[in-house]
């Protein structure tokens, strides 16, 4: 079990290499000529040598690369997380997850747009407010396009847990698609998808890290006074995308009290970026402006109360985390992909952790066990023959059997035959008197 252990965690030591270098990696074009092929089984070690191998030489990784990856830490997961009853939850759990991603990245023979996935911890988060913010065109010459936005929720599908919302010269809701003629979308270099997620408060945290796990970049919303921020820490594949834009829809009244949330998130995060937005503050300011966009006082107070809800610093986080790829949309879901399969990995390593502590806890016990045993020899071994007595330290038990045997030899020499054979009647007394 041990040398398994080993194994394993030498193989996750080796896999980690990919995260730290897949941007680089990532700058060879994904292939997009179809649905991609399921990759020759290759054991986890090796994948990981030739992934990481590959991301530091010359040939990067490509689409097949990273799906071949995808595949071979699937294959992986059930030797560390796949013995009893105690990891078989997480090991379904990450089975499905990268499953999706597997078919996120490998379906379709051109490659999705960029996603950026909204989801809003309860109905007062403000989610809604959020994509009505992004999405409005204050300088609209009619109404209807900004009543379409604030009733998209319409034109998506009965039993729809999901509306998707791309840009188009014109409003249409076909495909289950809402598309907009939105400036937002020109925002990016690439091309841009929104994903709203209806708020709510799911039961599990699971199914909301599974959803936001094939998101691009994932957009959580939270109201401090409805949901606590401590909450995010139930969901710790969030916190660990370095690609997370976490929204808390509030402005705190002082810097203090900012930097203490920040700090109390950041420190379980791995990058994670947190932004304190006023949604409704973004709406209000857009209707200022729409009442009549030639009024100074207008401009002067939705620039004001624009600014202040701090929705500019989300599309700011959103540019800022595309900069770090080539404009290709492709290279942004590989990025997801490989986060999937980091974070799948270091739920290996905690499993492997885990196991590591319970079989270090048996080995003391088991030391202490020992112990216990010979303290029981030494007490058994006094009790039985006795405490050490005399000069030379003898235990009194053995001094008075060497006597005794003395005493015996003594007798038995003076019974010599011939002396026997006067003396029968008499051996019994003598031998008993010695």
């Amino acid at each position: 079990m041990a040398t398994k252990a080993i194994t394993s965690a030498r193989s996750l030591q080796i896999a980690q290499a990919l995260p730290r270098n897949h941007q680089r990696g990532l700058q060879t074009c994904l292939s997009a000529s179809g649905p991609a092929s399921r990759p020759p089984l290759i054991r986890g070690r090796g994948v990981a040598n030739s992934a990481a191998s590959g991301a530091q030489g010359d040939q990067l990784p490509s689409k097949a690369q990273v799906l071949t990856l995808l595949h071979n830490t699937s294959r992986f997961l059930p030797r560390a997380l796949g013995r009893g009853q105690k990891h078989s939850t997480e090991l379904d759990y990450w089975q499905r997850a990268l499953g999706d991603v597997w078919d996120d990245l490998s379906t379709g023979a051109v490659d999705r747009k960029m996603q950026v996935a909204v989801f809003g911890m309860d109905e007062w988060a403000g989610s809604e407010a959020f994509i009505t913010a992004l999405l409005q065109d204050p300088l609209a010459s009619t109404d209807e396009y900004n009543a379409a936005i604030r009733d998209r929720w319409n034109y998506a599908s009965e039993g729809e847990n999901a509306l998707l919302i791309e840009e188009g010269p014109t409003l249409n809701g076909e495909n289950k698609t809402l598309r907009v003629p939105s400036s937002w979308f020109q925002r990016f270099p690439q091309p841009t998808q929104l994903l709203e997620y209806p708020p709510a408060t799911p039961t599990d945290s699971n199914p909301l890290d599974r959803i936001l796990l094939k998101a691009d970049i994932p957009i959580i919303l939270l109201n401090p006074l409805t949901t606590s921020p401590s909450f995010l820490l139930k969901h710790a594949l969030l916190l660990r995308n370095p690609n997370t834009i976490i929204l808390i829809s509030a402005i705190p009244s002082t810097p203090e009290v900012a930097q203490h949330v920040q700090d109390s998130l950041i420190h379980f995060s791995s990058g994670a970026k947190i932004i304190f937005v006023e949604p409704h503050l973004a709406l209000r300011a857009l209707s200022t402006l729409a009442s009549d966009p030639k009024n100074a006082r207008n401009v002067e107070k939705f620039q004001h109360d624009y600014t202040r809800s701090n929705i500019a610093l989300v599309n700011g986080a959103i540019s800022a985390i595309l900069e770090k790829f080539p404009q290709k949309p492709g290279m942004v879901r590989a990025e997801t992909a490989l986060s999937g399969v980091r974070l799948a990995l270091e739920a290996c390593r905690d499993a492997i952790k885990g196991e590591e502590q319970d079989l270090d806890a048996v080995f003391l016990r088991a030391n202490e066990l020992r112990g216990m045993v010979e303290e029981a020899k030494v007490k058994a071994h006094a009790e039985v023959l006795g405490a050490k007595a005399g000069e030379m330290g003898e235990p009194a038990v053995e001094a008075a059997m060497s006597v005794a045997a003395k005493d015996m030899k003594g007798v038995m020499d003076y019974l010599t035959w011939w002396r026997m054979l006067g003396r029968v009647d008499e051996i019994g007394v003598l031998v008993g008197n010695a």
